[in-house]
Order: C-alpha cells, then structure tokens, then sequence
C-alpha cells in the first residue's frame, strides 16, 4: 500500500513538472504571435454557421434520426417526431435502440443528472 501511494506521488510530481515545463515553451511560443487578427479572419469569426444542435437550428430543421438518435441520445419524443406518422416504424426503431445497452445507461446518466 505505502509502495503503490509513493508510486501514484512519483507518478503525479513527473506529470506536474512536465506540464510546467510544456506550458513555459509554449508560452514563448504565443507572444511572438499578434493579438490583433486582420479584417478577413475577424470577419470569418464573426459568421459562424449554426451548430447541427443548436436550439435554433433544431426548430428550423426537420427531425433526423441519424443526427437525433444516433450521433445524440434521443427521448421517445424526439423518435417520435422523427417518424411522425409511422407507429410501426417508431415502434420497432424504440425497441431496439431502448434496448440496446449502450443508449439506455447514457438515458439513465441523462435522467440523472437532469435530476440534480
């Protein structure tokens, strides 16, 4: 035990000194760059697109089940509103997708962190 904590201090004071070491060379680095940017970077800044999950994106854009479900976790709700009219469809989608051990212990993180 006191071999395994010596280890993790050993461990911990070679990351810290690495990470002072990482930040003063990197350091000089950046104030050689300007702060200021020119007017064409400035500009490209200032019109940034919509993120895909963004509030507003999501009211102008139809319900996409890759993007909602897939690359997201989605709520019965959002499958819902992806397959609108088709019960069936939505119903065989919910059953494997709630099933699926991956999706339903995010859910549950979701769900528990919604709770705090």
């Amino acid at each position: 035990m006191l071999l395994a904590s010596r280890m993790v201090v050993g461990w911990g004071t070679g990351l810290l000194l690495l990470q002072v070491i990482h930040g003063s060379t990197s350091s000089r680095h950046r104030s050689e760059e300007s702060v200021v940017l020119d007017e064409q970077s400035a500009a490209s800044f200032l019109s940034r697109h919509l993120l895909r999950n963004s509030f507003d994106f999501e009211l102008l854009v139809q319900g996409n089940l890759d993007r909602e479900c897939i690359q997201e976790i989605c709520s019965y709700e959002e499958a819902r509103e992806i397959f609108e009219d088709d019960l069936q469809g939505l119903k065989d989608f919910w059953d494997s997708y709630s099933k699926d051990p991956i999706n339903a212990s995010q859910r549950k993180v979701e769900r528990d962190m919604d709770d705090k």
